[in-house]
């Protein structure tokens, strides 16, 4: 494996993550005005380096489909979260921001590793 190929892919994984990481950052802190303690740091960091894992991983094995599925679940989920931390005032925009943001990753991911199988296969019968 040449340097420049190794270099690019954990570029893209840490890209991913500190990215994520400085979103959820900004809107737990920032957003809602929310003091910032060990804990909360600890679970952006656990996030963000899964997800940064995952966008390395899908770009270290090629997949393409699945990663620029993942990665659009991922725009989603972030912008989804934001609405609903600025327009829910009844006190359970956060926790529905956050459960919001979970789940369009997993149906980015789940949905991109299906369409990559389907890629897979498309090129494979032919």
């Amino acid at each position: 494996m040449f340097k420049a190929q190794k270099e690019y892919y954990w570029k893209i994984g840490l890209l991913v993550s500190f990215i994520s990481f400085i979103l959820l950052i900004t809107a737990v802190g920032k957003v809602l005005d929310s003091e910032l303690n060990i804990k909360n740091l600890a679970a952006f960091i656990g996030f963000s380096l899964a997800v940064g894992l995952i966008a390395l991983l899908l770009v270290r094995f090629g997949f393409k489909v699945a990663l620029i599925f993942f990665l659009v679940g991922l725009i989603i989920g972030f912008i989804e979260m934001y609405r609903l931390f600025f327009s829910d005032s009844s006190g359970w925009g956060d926790l529905a921001g956050l459960i919001s943001l979970f789940m369009w990753v997993f149906m980015g991911i789940g949905l991109g590793v299906f369409a990559q199988l389907g890629a897979y296969y498309w090129r494979k019968r032919k």
